[in-house]
């Protein structure tokens, strides 16, 4: 398949054309970036807007003292930029996006979209719907911080069954120990304790859900 003929497939398959204006379609283009490549970096002027249609980005940060948060992990489709679309054109970049496996991306500057776009109604509702989803994700993340890590680790488990069934690899341990806000000690000794309580079995880096009930039954 040719790069215009992936570029038209992704563009059908999440209807971006219900989205945006013909005269933004025809500037649409196909990016790939591979594993471990960054999308954007920290501190720098996002000036595209990226349409993510296959593969996994990680959204995180490193704070001066070393210290570094994943926010999130985002799969197809995901947009990248949305927010920088309503900032000052001279504003930089909070997180740095990385991608974790290779990503298949569709790209449109934001000057086109300011031009074009910007007083679409259906393009504006369609941005008002991702910044929303990402706002609700963040809220449901900060209310969780005050929680202890198994209960953190038990609503991480609960989300990877409903995605992905009762057997399934995690990610590295500093990625999930990032992701839920706890250190990797904490980490380990909450994975110790429900394979003790033989909720869950360990082996390497697969796990087994073996009583998703139990799991379940969520303490602070």
């Amino acid at each position: 398949m040719t790069n215009q003929e992936m570029r038209n497939n992704y563009i059908s398959t999440y209807k971006l054309d219900d989205y945006l204006p013909d005269s933004l379609l025809s500037t649409l283009r196909l990016i790939k970036i591979n594993t471990g490549d960054y999308l954007v970096t920290q501190n720098s002027q996002i000036k595209q807007l990226f349409f993510l249609v296959e593969g996994t980005l990680q959204v995180e940060h490193y704070e001066e003292n070393g210290r570094h948060i994943i926010f999130s992990h985002e799969k197809a489709f995901s947009v990248v930029g949305d927010l920088e679309l309503f900032l000052e054109s001279n504003h930089t970049s909070f997180n740095a996006v990385q991608a974790l496996t290779p990503c298949y991306l569709l790209v449109i500057s934001l000057s086109a979209i300011k031009r074009k776009a910007q007083q679409d109604p259906k393009f504006l509702h369609f941005v008002c719907c991702e910044l929303s989803r990402k706002l609700y994700n963040s809220s449901k993340q900060l209310s969780q911080s005050l929680y202890s890590a198994e209960f953190k680790l038990r609503r991480y488990l609960l989300f990877k069954t409903q995605q992905e069934g009762t057997l399934f690899q995690l990610e590295k341990r500093e990625t999930i120990a990032g992701i839920l806000g706890i250190s990797i000690r904490q980490l380990n000794r909450a994975l110790s304790h429900l394979a003790k309580l033989e909720i869950i079995h360990v082996k390497n880096r697969t796990i087994s859900i073996i009583n998703s009930k139990l799991l379940s039954e969520i303490v602070t």
